[in-house]
């Protein structure tokens, strides 16, 4: 059964410029990855501060996309996802892998 959701909308030639994509990764372990570098979530807060700042301190142009090891605990989504949204990101994309 389908049911009624509100989709995203394209706005046509909204500069891709002005917003910035941040893919973080979850390994199966639960360590958080992010550009090829092992952080804590303390330094994914202060990365993403630094992202926030060059962005103007505005959460809604910054793009997170969270990719997690099919064997990856909920619990270390959870508390990623809590501190993003503590931080004012409060929309996230999880990635799946194609069938």
């Amino acid at each position: 059964v389908d049911h009624p959701v509100e989709l995203p909308q394209v706005i046509e030639g909204a500069a891709e410029s002005k917003t910035a994509t941040v893919t973080i990764n979850l390994n199966e372990k639960g360590a958080v990855i992010v550009a090829g570098k092992i952080l804590t979530q303390d330094g994914v807060a202060q990365a993403l501060q630094q992202r926030l700042k060059k962005m103007g301190n505005n959460p809604d142009r910054i793009r997170i996309q969270i990719r997690c090891d099919r064997n990856c605990l909920s619990k270390y989504v959870n508390q990623l996802v809590n501190r993003l949204s503590a931080m004012g990101v409060e929309k996230v994309r999880c990635a799946v892998a194609d069938q």
